[in-house]
C-alpha cells in the first residue's frame, strides 16, 4: 500500500466485484398478488425520483482527480454507481409489473440547488447524505421483506437491501477514515451536523411512507425508531467521541479483509 491509498479501498473492490454474481433470483414471470391501493402505493414509492445515482456519478468525478493514487477506490466508486443504475432499473421494472403506466417518462435530473449543494458542501456532505437515505431506505426494504406478501416484490427488496448494507457500510467505513484526522471539536461538530441531517431525512421519508407502511401492516413511528437506533451504531463507527474509540474502528476495518460485509443490528 502506497502513500495516498485507503488501507479498505482493495477489499471493498473485491467486494463489489463479487457481489453482482451473489444475487437470488426473482421470478418475474409470476403475478404480484396485491390488492389494488397496495400495488397504487407501492408502485408510487418504487417510481419516486431519486438522486443517489447522480450523486454516486458526482462522486466517481470528484475521485478521478483527488484520489488518482487509490484507483481501487475509484473502481469502488464506479462500482457502486453502476449497482445503483441497476437498482433504478430494477425498480422500474418491479413498478411496470405492479401497475403499468403508458411510459417511463423522463428521467429525475440533478437541480440546480443539488448541483449548487455538491458545489459549496463538497465530498464529505454528499457521502453523509447517501449513507442516511440508504440507512432510511434500508429500514423500510427490511420491512417489505419481512412482510412477504409477494414472492417476486420479497425477493427484489431483498436483492436492494443486500446491496443497500454494502454501499452502507462502504460509505461509513470511509467517512470514518476521513475524519480520523479531525480534532476533538471538529468530530463533535461533525457529530451534530449529523445528528441534525439524521433527523430532516428519517422525519421526511416517514411523512412520505406513512401510507405504504400502514396498508403494509407496520406503524411509520417503526421507521423513526428503528431508523434512530441504526443511526446511533453508525455515528459511534464514524466519529466516536473517544480516540482510543475511533482507532478501534480503523483498526477493525483491517481485520478479515475478504469477509462477506456483516449485517448492520
Amino acid at each position: 500500500m502506497h502513500r495516498g491509498e485507503w488501507s479498505r479501498s482493495r477489499y471493498w473492490l473485491c467486494q463489489f466485484l463479487y457481489s453482482r454474481h451473489d444475487r437470488g433470483p426473482i421470478g418475474w414471470s409470476a403475478p404480484v398478488a396485491l390488492d389494488e391501493p397496495q400495488r397504487r402505493l407501492l408502485a408510487r414509492w418504487l417510481r419516486s425520483p431519486r438522486e443517489d445515482v447522480t450523486t454516486a456519478l458526482w462522486l466517481v468525478g470528484r475521485a478521478l482527480p483527488d484520489c488518482h493514487r487509490d484507483p481501487a477506490y475509484v473502481q469502488s466508486l464506479r462500482l457502486m454507481a453502476k449497482e445503483r443504475q441497476y437498482h433504478r432499473d430494477l425498480r422500474r421494472r418491479l413498478a411496470d409489473q405492479i401497475c403499468p403506466s403508458p411510459g417511463h417518462g423522463r428521467p429525475a435530473s440533478a437541480s440546480r440547488g443539488s448541483a449548487l449543494r455538491r458545489r459549496l458542501l463538497g465530498c464529505r456532505f454528499e457521502m453523509s447524505l447517501l449513507l442516511l437515505r440508504d440507512c432510511a431506505e434500508l429500514i423500510l426494504l427490511d420491512r417489505l421483506v419481512e412482510r412477504d406478501a409477494d414472492p417476486t416484490v420479497t425477493a427484489v427488496c431483498r436483492n436492494l437491501a443486500k446491496d443497500k448494507r454494502a454501499h452502507i457500510g462502504f460509505v461509513a467505513e470511509r467517512l470514518t477514515a476521513l475524519y480520523a484526522d479531525f480534532n476533538f471539536i471538529r468530530r463533535n461538530l461533525r457529530r451534530l451536523r449529523l445528528r441534525v441531517m439524521c433527523a430532516a431525512v428519517l422525519t421526511r421519508d416517514a411523512c412520505r411512507h406513512w401510507p405504504l407502511a400502514r396498508r403494509f401492516g407496520f406503524p411509520a413511528t417503526a421507521l423513526l425508531t428503528e431508523g434512530a437506533r441504526r443511526f446511533a451504531y453508525l455515528l459511534e463507527r464514524i466519529t466516536p467521541y473517544r480516540r482510543d474509540a475511533l482507532l478501534a474502528a480503523l483498526l477493525s476495518q483491517r481485520s478479515e479483509p475478504y469477509a462477506k460485509t456483516a449485517r448492520l443490528p
